[in-house]
């Protein structure tokens, strides 16, 4: 099977193919290849300390899924950081949105979606032999928007995803899909991988709640927002990836 991969925000389909690396050569020995895509919007000024921290983020040019939107979701990463925890992933998310949010919004995200789908689509058309979906922080939340709204069409590509340090997507109608807001569910086989010690989690569960329980996968790498390349790490995760892929295809 090959999988497309969405680099997370700030970065590129080249840093991301090193930091998949070690992942990416254990699972070619399982015939299971990756492809990586640069993000549609080219960033050349980041938010306050992206100049200080573009060593973090690699060489330029660097890329963002999400970027034609208004500023109340530019800063929803960096409240995140000093959330005060909520009784459940979904509380936190709201929070974190604020009262203003979708009202704000709406109209610029579901256009902003339409963009990106229609990007994905394009990259999918290219090449048939892509069948999953592979996404990490940003990118996962752009890969389960895409999802989301590919489940609206008569003609399906992605028949599984892997998730890491995702967050909740934008549904069809712009407005970001809550677990206990709406009945709306992922229908495909989903892995996500999560970080114990990761500030973010609460979005990655929040997009593990979004997914059909009976398909979906939990996977803790006891880190933080970043990518596992331990080799213990990794053995064990070719492992849940050979059978999230057994499942798709059998």
């Amino acid at each position: 099977m090959k999988f497309l991969c969405l680099h997370g925000a700030f970065s590129s389909a080249d840093s991301f193919s090193v930091l998949l690396a070690p992942l990416e050569q254990e699972l070619g020995v399982h015939k299971v290849s990756l492809r990586y895509l640069d993000g549609p919007y080219e960033i050349k000024k980041g938010p306050d300390g992206y100049d200080a921290f573009r060593t973090w983020f690699g060489p330029p040019p660097h890329y963002r899924w999400i970027y034609t939107v208004d500023e109340e979701y530019q800063n929803l990463v960096s409240r995140l950081r000093c959330y005060q925890p909520g009784e459940t992933a979904e509380d936190v998310i709201r929070y974190l949105r604020g009262d203003n949010y979708q009202r704000l919004s709406s109209e610029k995200l579901k256009q902003h979606t339409g963009k990106v789908f229609d990007f994905l689509c394009r990259i999918l058309d290219e090449d048939p032999e892509l069948e999953g979906i592979l996404g990490y922080s940003e990118g996962a939340h752009a890969a389960a928007t895409f999802i989301l709204n590919e489940m609206q069409k008569a003609k399906r590509r992605i028949k599984c995803a892997i998730f890491f340090h995702g967050s909740p997507p934008f549904g069809p109608d712009g407005e970001l899909v809550l677990a206990d807001e709406t009945e709306l569910r992922i229908d495909i086989p989903t892995l996500h991988i999560v970080g114990a010690n990761d500030p973010y989690k609460p979005g990655a569960v929040a997009l593990y709640n979004v997914c059909d329980s009976r398909n979906s996968e939990f996977f803790d790498v006891a880190i933080g927002h970043t990518i596992p390349r331990s080799t213990l790490v990794v053995n064990e995760l070719v492992e849940v990836i050979q059978d999230l892929v057994e499942r798709t295809q059998g």
